[in-house]
């Protein structure tokens, strides 16, 4: 087979309310902030059969993301990137999606200076799962699954369409097995199995895509944990789910009850002491087997590859080694970079302490008459301190 790995096909569909849309600039710090989305005039790179010309086609843009509410404090983020032309300069046949897209209504708009009209738009979005490898705090190399939205995305009626969010594709199975819980320094079974996914994009760049197998009557657990091993090549859907881990609490009330409207809430007052988790669950699917035959002949007599979604495990095998040493250099490299932040922290912070026990020595005593003044205006910081807004937020 071959021995280059080919684009796995995927797809997603997210449907909820528009909670929030936003793009974003650097200001004049060079730091990255929330501004509104909207149609821009632009510029795009041009391309002629596959290659690029060095000139730039002259264009309108719609970039940003978009964050779906699903239930609650459940939502998606997805992302829009649209040119009004393509790269080849022809019309594009989505920008007239793009302009609805800009018109949408969300249930948060900061920028919007005018009352709203209506409630938030209740839509769907639809287009491919795109995977970005980086670090997290801890300097571990991870696999963020992004969503771009490129086909579909319209205004939908709530009644005929559930929110949520559901993914379908091809995937390599590099794991399957039981999920296990440590409870009191043991591990136990919790019922459920976890799947290590991957797929890979146009440029052969393979991304993980962690999913769970939910317990339910039908025995899928043990199903695909029989049927199911790594290094097949599983076509399947999945759908989006959220668990509340450690749920809220009741706070108990000693005080007397107060005459006001807000009274009947602080009574028995539900206070949030956990977290939302998003996890992808397998719903149904089927395995793709290897082909009987590399080749076949065509209607017009050619010998042409046969098409299919099917891995080759071996394939895989190298570009998962590949995929090992990448994540150990941004390892290595977040590592650097992080003990360099550090370093450059340490030695700023020692600079000012420094300039400050300089300041406090050489510093003159005030006259009496002038103390008070004097006091009031060192004793103000050197810098403007703005206040953490106060906010309660819904759980």
């Amino acid at each position: 087979m071959n021995d280059v790995l080919n684009r796995t096909p995927n797809s997603f569909r997210c449907v909820g309310w528009v909670l929030e849309k936003f793009s974003r600039k650097q200001d004049e710090n060079e730091k990255w902030v929330k501004c509104p989305m909207k149609i821009i005039d632009s510029e795009r790179d041009e391309y002629k059969d596959g290659k690029p010309t060095g000139n730039k086609i002259s264009c309108q843009r719609l970039n940003g993301t978009i964050i779906i509410k699903h239930k609650n404090r459940c939502s998606t983020q997805v992302n829009v990137n649209i040119y009004s032309k393509n790269a080849d300069g022809s019309p594009n046949n989505r920008w007239a999606m793009a302009e609805k897209i800009a018109e949408w209504v969300p249930i948060t708009d900061p920028y919007r200076t005018e009352p709203a009209v209506g409630a938030a738009d209740y839509v769907a979005m639809q287009g491919q799962i795109r995977g970005n490898w980086s670090t997290n705090r801890e300097g571990k190399a991870v696999c963020y699954v992004q969503y771009d939205a490129n086909n579909r995305c319209e205004r939908v009626s709530p009644e005929e369409n559930d929110p949520g969010m559901s993914v379908e594709g091809v995937f390599y199975v590099k794991r399957i097995a039981p999920e296990m819980r440590t409870i009191n320094g043991e591990n136990e079974e919790t019922g459920r199995a976890k799947m290590d996914l991957v797929f890979v994009n146009g440029s052969g760049e393979i991304f993980d895509f962690p999913v769970v197998i939910q317990k339910d009557k039908k025995g899928t657990v043990d199903l695909m944990l029989e049927s199911v091993e790594a290094g097949d090549t599983l076509k399947a859907k999945f759908r989006e789910v959220f668990t509340v881990i450690n749920g809220s609490s009741k706070k108990k009330n000693t005080t007397r009850k107060l005459p006001s409207a807000d009274a009947k809430k602080m009574k028995g007052e539900e206070t949030s002491n956990g977290f939302v988790r998003a996890e992808m669950s397998y719903l149904e699917g089927e395995l793709i087997d290897e082909p009987e035959d590399e080749t076949m002949i065509d209607d017009d007599g050619n010998e042409v590859p046969v098409e299919s979604d099917w891995i080759d495990p071996a394939v895989m095998k190298e570009a998962l080694i590949l995929l090992k040493q990448k994540k150990a250099e941004l390892e290595k490299k977040s590592g650097t970079s992080k003990a360099q932040k550090a370093s450059n922290i340490s030695r700023q912070l020692e600079k000012e302490k420094n300039a400050s026990n300089k300041s406090r020595n050489t510093r003159k005593p005030p006259k009496n008459e002038d103390y008070e003044d004097t006091l009031m205006d060192d004793d103000e910081p050197p810098f403007e301190v703005e206040e953490e807004p106060d906010f309660e937020e819904e759980f």
